[in-house]
């Protein structure tokens, strides 16, 4: 399939100068993530398509739906990351009515299969631990740095979490997204946050780190209502 096994997002992609603000920076996230990591061949609007590397077939208008924005602003959106060089767009064969593809630039660069060490069906490699070749342990929902072995002297050791512990918003990005919950989604957020690792025994030198690094998945997990991807089609280009 066109999104077969991981795809790799560097953290500096947020405040990157490119975009306006960290919707724009998951926009273009989504079109990493949807690109085709292969040569595939898939049906999209009544249209056999052929997608390269990189490549990912969708119209403006689906764009949209799927980011829950305007379509004046996907189309400004396309435009800037077209004179930034980071995409490029071209229609299939069919003329002027011919479905849009977009083409990540450098996909073949940051998405490397030997530095995924993803095998030939698209699933990363694995070692005996679990942890797929050439990647670092996943932080999605809290990161779970745990680390059992002893550390130098002067150097904070990783601890389980305290129930008493009260974490910071921090500032920037993750300050932005925690302010605009209610009190009653942060304490909500918080409980899962506090489950989810209290659950797991999970041990962290900087829990306001793993608190903040939350708050910014949240987004990625759909649970803040600005970026809903309820009305999304599941699946706009079907691989045949």
């Amino acid at each position: 399939m066109a999104d077969a096994g991981y795809v790799r997002i560097h953290r500096k992609l947020f405040g990157h100068p490119a975009f306006r603000n960290d919707s724009e920076a998951l926009a273009f996230a989504w079109m990493v993530a949807k690109a085709s990591w292969k040569e595939t061949r898939v049906r999209y609007k009544e249209h056999t398509i052929t997608l390269q590397r990189g490549d990912l077939t969708v119209s403006v208008r689906d764009l949209a739906l799927v980011l829950d924005r305007p379509k004046g602003w996907v189309e400004r959106l396309i435009l800037r990351l077209k004179n930034e060089t980071m995409i490029e767009t071209r229609r299939a064969t069919g003329g002027k009515t011919a479905p849009l593809i977009i083409s990540v630039t450098n996909y073949g660069t940051y998405q490397a299969i030997r530095e995924q060490g993803e095998t030939r069906d698209g699933t990363p490699s694995r070692t005996r631990r679990g942890t797929a070749t050439g990647q670092r342990p996943d932080r999605e929902q809290g990161i779970e740095e745990v680390n059992k072995e002893e550390t130098p002297s002067g150097v904070s050791r990783a601890t389980v979490l305290s129930a008493s512990f009260q974490p910071s918003d921090g500032n920037g990005a993750m300050a932005e997204i925690a302010a605009k919950w209610s009190g009653a989604e942060r304490a909500s957020e918080l409980a899962r946050w506090r489950a989810h690792h209290l659950a797991k025994g999970t041990k962290m030198k900087d829990w306001n780190a793993a608190w903040q690094t939350w708050i910014g998945n949240s987004v990625k997990f759909q649970r803040q209502s600005s970026w809903s991807f309820a009305n999304a089609p599941s699946n706009p280009a079907i691989p045949i």
